[in-house]
């Protein structure tokens, strides 16, 4: 049980910054490139493996961020 609380976290806290980012851009009345490309970059930031990311957490952030820098 303990395992999957951790898990659970580390989900919670990897899919973080797309919420905020979605509640930046639908709270916009009118969302400009420019803060489109601003959160889409933070994104990308946040998608880097840090120290304390579990294996799976690490390649998760890297296939996501691998999909999401070209675009």
């Amino acid at each position: 049980m303990f395992y999957k609380h951790i898990v659970r976290n580390d989900f919670v806290q990897l899919l973080g910054p797309f919420k905020t980012a979605t509640e930046e851009l639908i709270t916009s009345t009118h969302p400009t490139i420019s803060l489109v490309y601003n959160v889409k970059k933070l994104l990308v930031h946040q998608l880097h493996p840090t120290a304390q990311d579990s294996h799976v957490i690490a390649e998760m952030k890297n296939a996501m961020r691998a999909d999401l820098e070209p675009r």
